[in-house]
């Protein structure tokens, strides 16, 4: 019966690389505005779960194991520590445990629960303790995910150096006891962070969820650019300066900013020796004032992507234009 049990438990997950004494913690959090969300993955060797069953001078070790996993699992929720904003929760608020998985080529043992909790206020501090298998043995992977909504001010599992470098202890194997822990200091409401989620899911449709990493490592605003990622202040810098063009074009210049900006938000991101070679000769072009508006139309389409954004704020101009000249035109048949 136990073998059938077993054999019903095989799994194809990737165990830690080392041997098979030591008991893998896989610990993988989500960070958003009012939750943490954490999926909690114990591998215990199976000459541990032997001497426990051992130890516990029980006869019948169906039934030992059966409740001994059971156990298992009401550990992993126990013992799995959370703290928000500087207070200690007792309970998560949703626990899901997933059926215990035996790794039959690693000789492991898989315990997986998946548990989270909403806060009513925005998260500020959010610290994860690991108080499981104390005093055995243990390797630790840790992975943490926030939502671009999030800003991280500070985390114990990035650290810089003195020459401006980091090192990193997520997704990678660790012996160390700190890794039981992560922590991070959060701001859940920084404006500017608000408008470029805002800007990175609605516009530029990314996925709202990035790794820690991503999201606290400074960016690099010149790499997004090549890949035709147009940070939001460069895109209201170009609306803004679409606004200002347009007010001193014609019907004619809008006409072609207009194609011009929907003909290249059809296609992909044009590649970035061409967008930098055409945006030199438009710059030359720009000199001769016949063409001029439309050139500084489509060198702001070559620059802000997507470049429909440039051709709202074309049409806004021209708009405020003719509502301009409108009401000069009255006031001056008025007088007359």
């Amino acid at each position: 019966m136990l073998t059938l049990l077993l054999a019903l438990m095989i799994s194809v997950l990737w165990a830690h690389p080392f041997e098979s004494q030591f008991v893998g913690h896989k610990i993988h959090l989500l960070v958003s505005k009012h939750r943490v969300e954490a999926t909690f993955e114990l591998e215990v060797p199976l000459p541990l779960v032997e001497r426990a069953f051992k130890e516990s001078g029980q006869a019948d070790k169906e039934v030992w194991l059966a409740d001994w996993m059971i156990e298992q699992q009401s550990d992993m929720v126990n013992n799995l520590w959370l703290d928000i904003n500087g207070t200690r929760i007792q309970t998560w608020s949703l626990v899901e445990h997933s059926p215990p998985m035996w790794q039959e080529s690693s000789k492991f043992l898989v315990f997986e629960n998946h548990q989270s909790f909403v806060s009513t206020d925005p998260l500020e501090s959010v610290s994860v303790l690991d108080q499981v298998w104390l005093g055995e043995q243990s390797v630790y992977w840790t992975e943490v995910d926030v939502t671009r909504w999030v800003k991280v001010l500070a985390t114990d599992q990035i650290e810089w150096t003195t020459s401006n470098r980091y090192t990193t202890r997520l997704k990678r194997w660790s012996m160390e006891e700190r890794q039981r822990e992560v922590r991070l200091a959060v701001d859940s409401n920084e404006p500017i962070q608000q408008m470029d989620a805002w800007w990175s899911t609605i516009v530029l449709k990314k996925e709202g969820v990035q790794s820690l990493k991503k999201s606290f490592i400074p960016r690099d605003f010149w790499r997004e650019w090549i890949l035709g990622q147009t940070p939001w202040w460069l895109a209201l810098l170009s609306f803004i300066l679409a606004v200002g063009a347009s007010t001193r074009g014609k019907l004619r210049s809008a006409t072609v900013v207009a194609l011009l900006g929907c003909g290249l938000s059809a296609i992909s991101i044009v590649p970035l020796e061409f967008r930098v070679g055409v945006m030199m000769l438009v710059g030359v072009a720009s000199i001769v004032q016949r063409i001029r508006w439309e050139a500084i139309g489509f060198l702001l389409c070559m620059l802000c992507y997507p470049s429909w954004i440039v051709v709202v704020g074309w049409a806004f101009g021209l708009l405020c234009n003719s509502v301009k000249k409108w009401s000069i035109d009255k006031k001056n048949h008025l007088k007359t």
